[in-house]
Formats: structure tokens, sequence, C-alpha cells
């Protein structure tokens, strides 16, 4: 009697093939086979079950006009636009209302993100905001003890830097769009600015918006010229970012 020993996975396979009988050989053959398909079905890693490449193609197809390859994000922006100009409606008064009633957090607020940007005001240092991810822009008053988000309407939450102007502590910058080339990178929507520090933001960049989906890094000189480092290049302004080349 002769045993052979295989590895199916985890698992050990003892397979005896009695080698007197003139069949013996091919009964053999026949467990040798048996035990090869097993470990090839069992023993080695299947093909994943979700597919997250065709799932994303899948997801643009759905939002991309016909015969474009990138959804225009431009177009998020001209509808919020929009969406403030109509009139605000209650459903509590089934009436038409000049504002509306404010929302309460409910939690949790103890689950970060990838914060990925942080600026300081250095004339009033328990000033601070902080950019991420996913979660936009937050401001903190108090030495960050505590935090209130800013801007959570604007056409993009992926902020990944920001910049604080050196001559005036209310005017900042915040580039979006995770330029990495991680897996889960968020696209972005170019740059906004706020003059106010924080309360309100607009959108620069002008017609290349294609070029700013990814800004990584942005610094303002003493001379008031703003960089900003994207996936497509260094551009620079001198106005303000009124126009970036």
């Amino acid at each position: 009697m002769l045993f052979r020993i295989l590895r199916v996975g985890p698992v050990l396979l003892l397979i005896s093939s009695t080698i007197l009988l003139g069949f013996s050989e091919e009964r053999g053959k026949i467990a040798l086979s048996s035990a090869l398909l097993l470990e090839g079905r069992f023993g080695k890693p299947g093909k994943p079950f979700d597919t997250p490449d065709e799932a994303q193609e899948f997801y643009r197809l759905k939002r991309a006009p016909v015969g474009q390859q990138a959804i225009p994000v431009e177009r998020y922006i001209a509808a919020d636009d929009q969406m403030k100009l109509m009139s605000l409606y209650s459903s509590a008064t089934n009436s038409f209302a000049p504002t509306l009633g404010s929302w309460t957090p409910l939690g949790p607020g103890n689950i970060g993100g990838r914060t990925r940007a942080l600026v300081i005001d250095r004339l009033n240092t328990a000033v601070m905001y902080a950019g991420g991810v996913a979660g936009g822009i937050w401001k903190s008053t108090n030495g960050g003890a505590s935090w209130n988000p800013k801007g959570d309407l604007l056409p993009n939450l992926a902020v990944c830097s920001l910049a604080m102007d050196p001559t005036n502590s209310s005017v900042l910058y915040a580039g979006t769009g995770e330029g990495f080339f991680n897996f889960d990178a968020v696209r972005g929507a170019g740059i906004m600015k706020s003059t106010d520090a924080g309360e309100t933001w607009s959108q620069l960049n002008g017609p290349n918006r294609d070029k700013f989906y990814y800004i990584n890094d942005i610094v303002i000189a003493p001379s008031g010229h703003v960089y900003a480092a994207a996936r497509s290049g260094v551009w620079r302004s001198t106005n303000g970012g009124g126009r970036l080349d």
C-alpha cells in the first residue's frame, strides 16, 4: 500500500493507492486528479467578487454627457448658484419663507478623516482652519478645542490644501482634489477663495477648470502672488487668483 499526502489549502489529504493489482495505478491517477482539482478550486485565491474599476466607469458613464470622457463639475457649481436664487419653502408652515430653521448636528463627532491641510492665524493663534478630504473646511476660534464647518455648501468638499494671505488673515485659499495617486483619491473642482475669514467662498480658475482637478499645495508670497501646485503643473496668479497662468 502506497500513501500520498497532498496539501489542499490548510487541509492535508492522505491518499492511498494499491500497487499490487492491475487496476490500482488507474485508481491512483483518479485520486490524484481529484485532489489536484480540489487544490485548484480551494487552495488558491479566486477572482475578487467586486470590481471597483468597473463600478467607477459605470458611475462616469451615467453622469458624463454624450461624447465626453470627464464629468463637467462646473455644472454642479452652476446648479449650486441657481439653487441660491430659488425661493425657500417651509414644509412646516406650507409656505415660502425668507429663511429656514437651522440644523443641529447629532454626531458622531469622534470620527476623523484625512485632514490634509492646516493653517493658523499668526496674529491670533487661537484661530485655525483645517481642510478635510471628504469634510470640507473647518474653523476653530479657541485653539482647536471646538470646530465649526465653513462652506458646507461648496461645490466640492475634497479640500486638500489651504493658504492664508500673510498680509490679511481674512483672505484664504482652498485647493480641492487629492493629487497623490492614492486609490481612494477624490477629484476636486479647483481653487476656492474667501475674503471674510471663511464665511463665504467663491471659485477661481477661469475657463481651464479641467487643469485644476487636483490642487496639492497653495503658497501666497509676500508680494501677494498666489502659486498653486496641481497635477497639471505649477500655476501663478498676480491678481489675487483672478487669473492663473
